[in-house]
């Protein structure tokens, strides 16, 4: 993606959403980037869902998901404090960060740091960018559900 955290990233305000319609694999999926134990990365299977922001020690969060349907998850920091993870729009997990930084390497999708993880998966849609609120995963969760409804999916 050419996206650096660490140059264009801002510390304690970022996010990724993605939409997964398929393809629960067994096997773990990474997007993200990772140098060191600066971590900015999420790992999917198919019944848990890893996300770490910024340190392996205290930004690390992993909780299981409901894999049936379609999977709109959103992992967010918005403070040095507050790490959340919603489910199709609903807060699934959350707890408190501090520490780390903005890790300096290129954000991959589907690997992390050129270690692909390529499988059968299909996601509809990926977003990265500063931190979401509660609210505001909520919006974005519904102006997916539109868009995929008017794109007939």
């Amino acid at each position: 993606t050419n996206y650096n955290p660490s140059t264009e990233g801002i510390l304690n305000s970022s996010h990724f959403t993605m939409v997964k319609s398929s393809g629960y694999s067994t096997s773990q999926r990474e997007i993200g980037v990772r140098v060191g134990t600066n971590l900015f990365e999420v790992i999917t299977s198919a019944t848990s869902y890893l996300s770490s922001f910024y340190n392996t020690t205290s930004g690390r969060l992993t909780i299981s998901y409901n894999t049936s349907g379609k999977l709109i998850i959103t992992s967010s920091r918005t403070s040095s404090a507050n790490h959340s993870v919603y489910q199709n729009g609903v807060s699934i997990g959350s707890n408190s960060t501090s520490g780390g930084s903005l890790p300096n390497g290129n954000f991959y999708l589907f690997n992390i740091n050129g270690r692909p993880t390529y499988d059968d998966a299909n996601y509809e849609f990926v977003s990265l960018g500063l931190g979401l609120t509660a609210n505001q995963s909520k919006d974005l969760y519904d102006a997916i559900l539109t868009y995929n409804t008017a794109l007939g999916r």
